[in-house]
């Protein structure tokens, strides 16, 4: 991540937001409406960075779950013809696909 620290907090003399970036704190009526824009993306990217990272998380668990019933469904018609019993997914899955 950038070195830019980005919170809102309440100012305690006037009541208006301040935003502290690279441990400056300015108040939001002081910045231009373009840094304020790209405050906010900035924040949705992160946000969207987060949830993205969480949602490969949540495909890592389920490919893990797939590849397993896969191995399972083939394990009995693979026995026969493999010598340890063992086949990796991922080879079975793109032999059938050659790039």
């Amino acid at each position: 991540m950038s070195s830019e620290n980005i919170t809102k907090q309440a100012d305690t003399t006037e009541n208006e937001p301040t935003i502290t970036i690279n441990g400056k704190e300015f108040k939001q009526s002081e910045l231009s409406q373009a840094c304020l824009n790209a405050i906010a993306i900035r924040q949705d990217l992160q946000a969207n960075r987060v949830r993205y990272v969480l949602e490969v998380e949540k495909i890592d668990v389920l490919t893990k779950y797939y590849n397993e019933k896969i191995e399972k469904e083939i394990a009995p018609k693979d026995d026969k013809s493999s010598t340890n019993g063992t086949t990796q997914v991922s080879d079975v899955a793109t032999a059938s696909n050659p790039a």
